[in-house]
């Protein structure tokens, strides 16, 4: 059944295989191994719609699951700022949001993660959730959700850029320059990392200090 799935996927037959998963489900009901076997398919062929409703489905079995939350907020994200034109996905620096509904999807999930996870949570899921505020406009809740990480994980230095462009977007240029001064002092060959500090201090005025940096 399950070979099944992942043929008809990579044939573009998403309602079909949805048809056999159902189907394997009336067996397993509570089977998130194959659950989250068949998102990636579908992720993969980038039904994203498809695939985030099949983890919401898992969560409502098993609200308490890492893995199911986890990969419904990347799936979220990458439905909500896929480009329309060239299939891939945007910056929330950049493009922005596309799709509203499962950016608010991406970052329930992420919230729902630092929750269940606490100061174990990954990274780059707390990176995402940064990332899914900023493709909303919601500058300031992106900025509030990165004092919250950085209290999980305080040496992060690519946690610490990315509020540092959160700042920014809020033209708060002087705080930004703080945030990339963690950035350096934690990798001081974090790549860029000069360079940006360098814009950020032009933006705020500080045309000595911007020259100095770049």
């Amino acid at each position: 059944m399950q070979a099944l799935e992942f043929a008809d996927v990579k044939l573009g037959n998403t309602e079909t295989a949805m048809e056999h998963y159902l189907e394997f489900l009336n067996f397993k009901p509570g089977a998130e191994d194959v659950r989250l076997t068949v998102a990636y398919n579908l992720g993969q062929a980038e039904a994203y719609a498809e695939a985030i409703a099949l983890l919401q489905e898992g969560i409502a079995e098993d609200s308490t699951s890492v893995a199911l939350w986890k990969y419904l907020g990347d799936m979220a994200l990458k439905q909500a700022t896929e480009s329309g034109e060239s299939g891939e996905s945007a910056t929330a620096q950049t493009s922005g949001v596309v799709d509203e509904a499962a950016a608010r999807v991406a970052v329930d999930a992420y919230e729902h993660l630092l929750v269940l996870q606490g100061d174990s949570i990954e990274v780059g899921t707390l990176k995402n959730t940064i990332a899914a505020y900023m493709a909303l406009d919601e500058i300031d809740a992106a900025i509030d959700f990165s004092d919250r990480a950085l209290k999980q994980v305080p040496d992060s230095a690519s946690l610490w850029s990315v509020r540092a462009d959160a700042l920014a977007r809020a033209q708060r240029f002087s705080d930004a320059i703080e945030a990339m001064n963690q950035v350096i002092a934690l990798d001081p060959a974090y790549p860029n990392a000069q360079l940006r500090r360098g814009m950020f201090k032009l933006r705020a005025g500080d045309e000595s200090g911007a020259v100095s940096d770049f």
